[in-house]
């Protein structure tokens, strides 16, 4: 992640360091986070993975600051399932990939401790759609 994230970092002028991992107690005793980004990964995640990652990740974040997930979500279209079916799902499996394409992601940042959940946008590529999801605490 750093090799795609920290560039882009660079070339804006933003003063950042990043963190690539798990969430753990030790990191979040000594984390004070103001940004926490997930790129690609929740799909790749079971379903228990993903809810302990939203349980601990709003003790991580500074008060009112953001979430942002870029992450497979919803696939609307007949076409767009069978295209992620063809790519995703036969790259990283069904079981896990599934439920995002059903559209599971935003409803499971809903219930844990954030407020705002909003799909920003959503992108379609050559693999399927992507969502932009954020929230804050």
């Amino acid at each position: 992640m750093h090799s795609y994230i920290r560039p882009k970092a660079i070339a804006t002028g933003a003063k950042a360091d990043l963190h690539e991992g798990f969430l753990t107690g030790e990191f979040l005793a000594s984390a004070v986070i103001d940004l926490m980004a997930s790129p690609l990964v929740f799909h790749r995640v079971p379903l228990a993975g993903e809810r302990e990652f939203l349980r601990v990740a709003p003790h991580a974040l500074k008060p009112a600051e953001r979430l942002v997930i870029a992450d497979c979500s919803l696939q609307r279209t007949p076409s767009i399932r069978r295209l992620f079916r063809a790519t995703v799902q036969s790259l990283d499996g069904v079981d896990h990939t599934q439920p995002n394409a059903d559209g599971r992601l935003p409803k499971l940042v809903n219930e844990a401790e954030f407020a705002g959940v909003q799909e920003a946008c959503a992108i379609l590529t050559a693999t399927g759609s992507i969502s932009i999801l954020t929230a804050y605490c």
